[in-house]
């Protein structure tokens, strides 16, 4: 079984990350390896981002709705 560094296991977990920039991308790949469901939500995403399978893309801003559900942030 594999974890991401901190320490909880990821997999089919949901996870939401806010940005759709360098960063949130560099987050992105480094969570995909580990299982998790992930939503990404921004206004606007690299193109990169777009085309990820196992990504679910929210073209808005954060707002705490999103949060409903959600394992990790």
């Amino acid at each position: 079984m594999a974890y991401f560094p901190f320490f909880v296991d990821l997999q089919g977990k949901t996870g939401l990350v806010v940005g759709g920039g360098r960063v949130a991308a560099r987050k992105i790949q480094a969570l995909l390896p580990y299982g998790p469901h992930l939503t990404v939500c921004a206004p606007s995403l690299l193109p990169e981002l777009e085309v990820l399978p196992n990504l679910t893309v929210r073209r808005e801003s954060f707002s705490p709705a999103l949060l409903d559900d959600v394992f990790f942030v």
